[in-house]
Formats: structure tokens, C-alpha cells, sequence
């Protein structure tokens, strides 16, 4: 991001981005308008469209945080790679005990290089278990830990960071970013632990002179085992016969620990010939697989950080900031001004989706008299419901909106927009499109025409209501279908 503006975000320059964001939640709008016009982007990257706006903005305000925590985590990641190694070693160091008197049994081999693998990769796949235990296994754990380093490095540099508003940001907007993340340090310690094994198992072959056997308390015949190791060598039979044991090798070479002694007396002439086998257990069923997870998380994780639409409604206030054209939280939060020409998708009250009319608090209008209100200033008009405020009617209110309708909140005029509509609005950015209108609507009697009219003498103070929202897509109705 430093030198290149339009390239993909990274981890970090998602961090900067949410703990800017919310640190401007907590700023003066004047402020923000200061800042954000010392900023001074050049026009022709805003023409480029709102990502590459936004990533210089981003560059030119950003903090130290993103940094910080992407260095937390390579030491994180190094240090899990290197555990990773370590164990590798020691259990190919376990697994080749050996002091000349009992040759190295391969059973243990296929369990640990074979089984435990498989099984995970089974795990895996049963889509259904695996879901719950996804972000548990390894994704909760890392991402707690994610918490904790992220915490770490606010708390360092500035301690009134609105650290629970960023976690919260990042969990709900990006929450499989962090389980990507997660299986991504997970499939680099498991990727350094079986190239390690593979490793270690070719160094020890090669400086020492290990002899092979095969030994097992349950009664398994060489017969069976022959049929076991052939259909574990399928990925990588067609290598060669030398990776492949014969039926020769697995019935000269079974030991009997009673006699500490071959079965067949040529079991010594061919006790060498296991290790290509187990060397190549190691890479297809090991390694191989974790090679593939960690590129497929890699590859998921960066197709979601360069594809970043920029579409929640935060993002969609520094925009509409950066053109100079958008809301300006100096003047009247009104239709008019969401509507500039800079929008690519300005709000348009001509859409083909009629308004869902919400009347609000009680407000003392019949149906009869806002389908009149509303239809006489050429607006399409669906259903009318009614609200006090409360969780049900929000989702009575989310099931009723179509792709596209525009909600009209009807209210007294000394019925401001308090907590009760604040919930509404937030329950709406969280479900609908961020590009969901909300329009308010102040009405009264007027008793000299006999008919439902606008507030006008209201209209000053509920624009000023509506800034401490600081929402793109919250407004005042105005009058006539041409408004927007």
C-alpha cells in the first residue's frame, strides 16, 4: 500500500482501515471534513472508482497498527513453524530408535504419517460436523489469539483506541478472514513438521544403515498387510517398483520378537527396502495435502482481501467525504445532497419497487391519508405497517422490504429519531444492502386545508437530528417524484 495505492489490501492495511474508521466514529464531522480536504486526492484516482479512493485515503491517514500486529503474527508463524520442525525431527528421531539388536518397526509409520493425517482430511471434508468445529478447531484459538495481539498492540500506542468496536467491525464484515487466517498458520506448522519428518527420515537413511521389520500383536498375516500397503501406495505407485514393497519384502521382513529374529532367514538382504515406501507415505499423505490447504487458504484469503467492495455504510461516508460532493456533514443531511452526481448508485425515489410506508410512534395519520399524502407527490405506495419501537416489529419490518423498496418512516414532528430508530436503522444495515433508504418523514395536520402536509418549520431541527447518525443513506423526504 505504500507505493501502490491500487493494489490488494493485506491483513494489516485491513486493520488500519477498521481502527481508522473507528477512530472517526468518535471524531467531529468538521473535523473529519478538515482532514479528509488536507488530504488532497488527486481527481483522476477518484474517477478510478471508491476502492482506489479508498486506498489512498488510507495510505496517506493510516496508523501504526496494521504493521505492529502483521509482525506479531510472523513471530507467531514462525514460532508455530518452527515447533513444527522440532517435532518433525524428534518423531522421526523416535520413530529410528534403533541400536542394532531390533530392526525399526514401520507399523508406527502408518499411523502417525497415515492415519492421523487421513483422519483429519476425513474431518475435513464432512462438511457438516466439521462447519461447528471450523472456527474452533484451529480457527476460534488463533482468532482469540488474533484478539489478544491486536490488543496488545492498541494498548501500546494509544489506549483509547476503540479496540471493541474494531473486533467487532472485523468479525462481523470479514469473519472468515480470520478463520482463513487461522487454517493458514495451521497448515504452516503442519507443512514444516512432515517436510521436516521427510527430511530428517532421508538424512538418517542416508548416514546410517537402519534394518526394517514389520511386527504386531494382532494377527495380521502378510497376505493382509501386502493388500494394506498396496492400497496406501496407489497415489504414488506409478513413481516405481522401488516405492512399492513386494510381497517378498513384507514376508521376509516380519520379525518375531520372541526369537529376536526374521521370520525368513533373507528378512536382512531386504530389511533396507521399506524406506522408500515410508518416505513417500510421508510426502503424499503428509505433506502433499498440507502444501494444497495452505495455498488453497492463501489463495482465499487474498481473492477476499483484493476483491473488498467497500460497501458498508462507513466506508460509503469517507467516500462520499473524498468527492467533496456527497453528504457534508456541515450542512442538511437531505435527499438532495445523497444524491450527487458522484454516486454511482444514487438513491432514486423513481424506482419500480413502491415505498413500505412505516408509521411510527402512533402517529396520528389514517392509511387513507398517507397513500393520499404520498401518491399525490407521485410516489408509488406498497404496504403501510405500523411500529412502537420494539425488536419484533424490526423484523416484521426486514421481512416486508423487497430488493430495491425504500422504507418511509412517518412520524410526529416532535417525534425525533431517538434509540428506538437508531436499532431500526442498524438492524437494517446489518441485513439489507447498505444502499437501503431510510427516509424520515415529519407530517402534520393542516387544519386550514383539511390534509395531511409536511413539517417545513420542523424540517431545520430534524436535519440537525439526523447528522449525529452520520448515515449516507438516512434522509428527509422532499417534496414532488423528482426528489431524490
Amino acid at each position: 500500500m505504500a507505493d501502490h495505492p491500487t493494489r490488494a489490501f493485506s491483513l494489516g492495511d485491513l486493520i488500519d482501515y477498521e481502527v481508522q474508521l473507528a477512530l472517526d466514529s468518535q471524531a467531529r464531522p468538521e473535523d473529519l471534513a478538515q482532514r479528509d480536504k488536507n488530504v488532497r486526492i488527486d481527481s483522476a484516482i477518484l474517477k478510478k472508482g471508491k476502492a482506489h479512493g479508498l486506498k489512498l485515503w488510507l495510505r496517506k491517514v493510516r496508523g501504526p497498527y496494521g504493521e505492529a500486529f502483521m509482525q506479531a503474527r510472523a513471530l507467531l508463524n514462525l514460532g508455530l513453524i518452527a515447533l513444527g520442525a522440532l517435532l518433525g525431527w524428534g518423531t522421526i528421531r523416535g520413530l529410528l530408535t534403533y541400536n542394532g539388536l531390533h530392526p525399526v518397526n514401520v507399523l508406527p509409520f502408518f499411523a502417525i504419517f497415515v492415519l492421523l493425517p487421513v483422519t483429519f482430511l476425513l474431518f475435513l471434508l464432512l462438511r457438516g460436523f466439521v462447519a461447528r468445529l471450523f472456527g474452533r478447531l484451529p480457527g476460534g484459538w488463533v482468532a482469540a489469539s488474533g484478539h489478544w495481539l491486536l490488543t496488545r498492540v492498541m494498548k501500546k500506542n494509544q489506549r483509547d483506541l476503540p479496540l471493541a468496536d474494531v473486533w467487532h467491525r472485523l468479525k462481523s464484515m470479514h469473519p472468515r478472514v480470520f478463520t482463513w487466517q487461522a487454517w493458514i498458520l495451521s497448515q504452516s506448522f503442519a507443512f514444516a513438521y512432515y517436510l521436516t519428518a521427510l527430511a530428517s527420515l532421508l538424512f538418517y537413511v542416508s548416514v546410517h544403515d537402519y534394518a526394517f521389520a514389520w511386527q504386531t500383536t494382532l494377527r495380521l498375516g502378510p497376505d493382509a498387510l501386502f493388500s494394506l500397503v498396496h492400497a496406501l501406495a496407489l497415489p504414488f505407485a506409478w513413481l516405481g517398483p522401488l516405492f512399492v514393497p513386494t510381497m517378498d519384502v513384507i514376508q521376509t521382513t516380519q520379525y518375531d520378537r520372541f526369537t529376536a529374529s526374521y521370520v525368513s532367514g533373507q528378512g536382512s538382504a531386504m530389511a533396507a527396502d521399506w524406506w522408500p515406501f515410508l518416505a513417500a507415505l510421508i510426502g503424499f499423505y503428509g505433506l502433499l495435502p498440507r502444501l494444497v490447504l495452505l495455498l488453497l487458504f492463501k489463495s482465499r484469503l487474498a481473492l477476499h482481501l483484493r476483491s473488498l467492495r467497500f460497501d458498508d455504510f462507513a466506508s460509503e461516508e469517507v467516500w462520499l467525504r473524498l468527492q467533496r460532493s456527497g453528504i457534508s456533514w456541515q450542512s442538511a443531511a437531505g435527499t438532495k445532497e445523497m444524491a450527487a452526481a458522484a454516486l454511482p448508485e444514487p438513491m432514486s425515489m423513481t424506482s419500480p419497487q413502491p415505498l413500505l410506508i412505516v408509521r411510527w410512534r402512533q402517529a396520528p395519520f389514517s392509511e387513507a391519508e398517507l397513500r393520499n399524502y404520498f401518491e399525490e407527490r407521485g410516489h408509488r405506495v406498497g404496504s403501510i405497517l405500523d411500529a412502537e419501537g420494539r425488536d419484533s416489529e424490526f423484523q416484521n419490518i426486514l421481512q416486508t422490504l423487497q430488493d430495491g423498496q425504500s422504507l418511509a418512516l412517518v412520524c410526529d414532528p416532535w417525534e425525533l429519531p431517538g434509540e428506538a430508530f437508531n436499532r431500526l436503522r442498524l438492524a437494517m444495515r446489518e441485513k439489507l444492502p447498505v444502499r437501503t433508504p431510510i427516509f424520515l418523514v415529519p407530517l402534520l395536520h393542516d387544519e386550514t386545508k383539511g390534509a395531511v402536509e409536511t413539517a417545513i418549520e420542523d424540517r431545520p431541527l430534524w436535519e440537525a437530528s439526523l447528522k449525529a447518525f452520520r448515515d449516507p443513506y438516512v434522509g428527509l423526504l422532499l417534496e414532488g417524484s423528482h426528489a431524490r
